[in-house]
């Protein structure tokens, strides 16, 4: 799979994954929804849990295959499928051990595809999901809001505030400057709040 990544190619590892892994976080509808052939090599049962680093792998791909098509409801479409695979129902066909969740690396990839595409509120929303499932953001995802908030307001700079000096997603402080005078005498706040969980 890094090999394929690193030749830049995403549908080969989204098969890979799909032919050696259980269907965790990249299901059968998100690689149909990107228009990939269902590998038949090895039955469903003899598959194994994917690694933290192979789901990463396979979400990277399967956020990058999404983001650069011209179907534009496609992003938003793979990323609630990632969803439902990462959350099997009651009568799902799987039952996820705690280590095996998917964690803050599976998200990245969403995370960058949604500042690409949607700026810092898309980010915002994907913590938000991070958070509903007890997964803390990591300097990545704090990185790529950061990086967000740059590309879209040039004249702003984005801080975070601290907690006992551990960053946490409760508040978004944004301060805006005015370009002609000093930054100390010209500063307005505002606050975008995120749900702790």
């Amino acid at each position: 799979m890094q090999l394929y990544r690193s030749e830049g190619k995403d549908e080969e590892v989204l098969r890979t994954f799909q032919s050696i892994f259980s269907p965790i976080g990249i299901t059968p509808p998100l690689t149909d929804a990107l228009g990939l052939m269902q590998p038949s090599s090895v039955p469903p049962k003899k598959r194994l849990w994917p690694s933290s680093e192979a789901l990463a792998l396979a979400s990277w791909s399967a956020a990058r295959l999404a983001a650069r098509s011209k179907d534009n409801g496609l992003l938003e479409r793979c990323y609630s499928l990632f969803l439902e695979g990462c959350n099997p129902g009651p009568n799902g066909m799987f039952e996820l051990p705690p280590t095996m969740r998917p964690d803050a690396a599976a998200f990245q990839p969403w995370v960058g595809a949604f500042a690409w595409t949607s700026g810092p509120q898309g980010v915002i929303r994907i913590m938000g999901d991070m958070r509903q499932r007890r997964i803390s953001p990591s300097v990545m995802t704090w990185n790529a809001l950061a990086k967000a908030y740059k590309q879209r307001m040039d004249r702003r700079q984005v801080y975070t505030e601290k907690d006992g000096g551990v960053p946490h997603a409760a508040w978004i402080q944004i301060v805006q400057t005015n370009p002609n005078t000093p930054p100390e005498s010209t500063r307005s706040t505002t606050r975008l709040g995120i749900p702790r969980a």
